[in-house]
């Protein structure tokens, strides 16, 4: 009786151990990525010819953070009129690194990319960023960037 007592004890711990990894607490990449919203204030564009711009904002925390100033962000953008479309390439200057976007912007002024790179504590980082325009405010530029390592 003693022999299958302690069978069905060491079983019952591989069960458990083998299926921890799929408990519901168990976190997939997925599950622990981050998801940051910004709104850049404009700060200058420029003009580059008749279809290319260039600027810079300063981003500011959205949400529960009130607004506080975290970083600067400056952008390439091109606009193709074939295709109606403008592309975006992106750099947000954060606090421990810079996270790098490549995005185009929708006829809807909605936009969505994915983050190609970052470094510092960003380094290795995957992503999407989503950004647009609230309406009747062409100053400032609602960003979501959702990334995980």
């Amino acid at each position: 009786m003693r022999k299958w007592a302690k069978v069905a004890v060491a079983l019952t711990g591989v069960a458990a151990l083998t299926s921890a990894a799929t408990l519901p607490g168990a976190a997939s990449a997925e599950d622990r990525s981050i998801t940051r919203k910004y709104v850049l204030h404009e700060i200058d564009t420029q003009q580059l010819g008749k279809n290319r711009a260039v600027g810079t904002d300063s981003i500011h925390r959205r949400g529960g953070g009130g607004g506080d100033l975290v970083g600067y962000s400056s952008y390439f953008g091109r606009y193709n009129p074939k295709k109606q479309a403008f592309v975006v390439r992106a750099a947000f200057a954060l606090d421990g690194g810079t996270i790098t976007v490549r995005a185009a912007f929708e006829a809807d002024n909605s936009a969505r990319g994915p983050i190609v790179g970052g470094t510092g504590k960003y380094a290795g980082i995957e992503g999407i960023a989503r950004a647009h325009f609230p309406k009747n405010n062409d100053s400032k530029t609602l960003v979501a960037l959702r990334y995980h390592r």
